[in-house]
């Protein structure tokens, strides 16, 4: 049950996210160590990862349902139109492997770079 409220937390902040991300915050979405500012409560293009890497990593320690749930929730970041190319492709790095039968099957390239990206963001993935 804890597991189903923590995707379904993750699913609405990155609903929110897809909303706010509209705002372009001049990052270039790099790995670099880029500072990240909020002004007048806009959501910046960062906070992708911050919200995307758990949610992603809460989803593959849990069941069928809550990977859909996710995946959901990457796809509505995805339609967004406002990530960089490095987003674009972790999100749907991500969303691939969220929704996999069994994200083991999933090719290592593709485990690998959604880790990376979580890691160059500050972003830990226990579950993969």
């Amino acid at each position: 049950m804890r597991t189903r409220i923590a995707v379904i937390g993750g699913l609405a902040g990155i609903t929110l996210l897809a909303a706010g991300c509209s705002s372009d915050d001049g990052s270039t979405g790099g790995s670099g160590g880029s500072s990240t500012h909020h002004s007048s409560g806009a959501v910046s293009k960062q906070d992708a990862y911050a919200v995307g890497c758990p949610l992603v990593d809460t989803a593959l320690g849990a069941g069928t349902v809550a990977r859909k749930l996710a995946s959901a929730g990457l796809g509505t970041l995805q339609k967004s139109g406002s990530l960089s190319a490095d987003q674009k492709q972790w999100v749907s790095d991500a969303k691939e492997l969220v929704s996999a039968s069994k994200p083991q099957d999933v090719p290592g390239t593709v485990r690998s770079r959604v880790k990376k990206a979580c890691a160059d963001h500050g972003q830990q993935l226990s579950n993969l």
